[in-house]
């Protein structure tokens, strides 16, 4: 008996549950990491031993179609839109390392991974929690938890920035942001920052 190699289908279903278009055969012998649907597109990732980023035209139901790949080392399981053109991804390079990546997906034939940054750090919440994920657009804010560590990133120019980290005592689990100000909550502690100079204006036990 033959080994079935998986494969990755994409089913386009009606109002009624019904399919009307499907594509299939996509990433022969990978998986499904990350998806995220803007408008009548679809970004997905499959990963096995390189990780391609496919872009797929949704427009019309009954024919789906692939428009683009870009293939990058590691992999992703996160992928969140920032604007109209990009995408920034959350995962890890080939060495286990936490990876946040910058996409350009201006030309969907060709998207481009225009940045990307690697921390030290080897797991983060974010990669499989989007609620662990914290996107500030009109100050091009993010903010991702890494174990004790809260890393604060500037998004700007099509550069990935590492502004602050903002470490505690135990586990970093979310943050949030009201006007200028960032909390970021572990286990037992919220440090409130201003974001107008990074700096920590206070520390909360919990």
């Amino acid at each position: 008996m033959g080994i079935k190699v998986p494969t990755t289908y994409i089913y386009i279903l009606d109002d009624d549950l019904e399919i009307v278009g499907k594509l299939i055969g996509i990433a022969k012998g990978e998986r499904i990491y990350a998806t995220r649907f803007m408008g009548e597109m679809a970004y997905m990732i499959t990963y096995r031993k390189t990780d391609p980023l496919f872009v797929i035209n949704l427009t019309d139901p009954s024919n789906p179609e692939i428009l683009g790949k870009l293939k990058i080392p590691g992999y992703l399981t996160y992928l969140h839109p920032i604007d109209d053109n990009k995408l920034i991804g959350i995962g890890k390079d080939d060495d286990g390392r936490l990876k946040v990546s910058l996409f350009d997906v201006r030309n969907v034939s060709k998207p481009l991974e225009i940045d990307k940054y690697v921390l030290p750090e080897y797991w983060s919440l974010a990669l499989y929690n989007p609620h662990a994920f914290l996107w500030d657009k009109d100050n091009g804010i993010l903010v991702i938890p890494a174990n004790n560590h809260g890393y604060v990133f500037k998004i700007d120019d099509n550069k990935i920035t590492l502004k602050m980290d903002d470490k505690h005592k135990t586990r970093v689990l979310r943050s949030l942001y009201i006007n200028n100000y960032l909390y970021i909550l572990s286990n037992n502690e919220i440090h409130i920052i201003n974001m107008n100079n990074w700096k920590i204006i206070n520390k909360i036990g919990l």
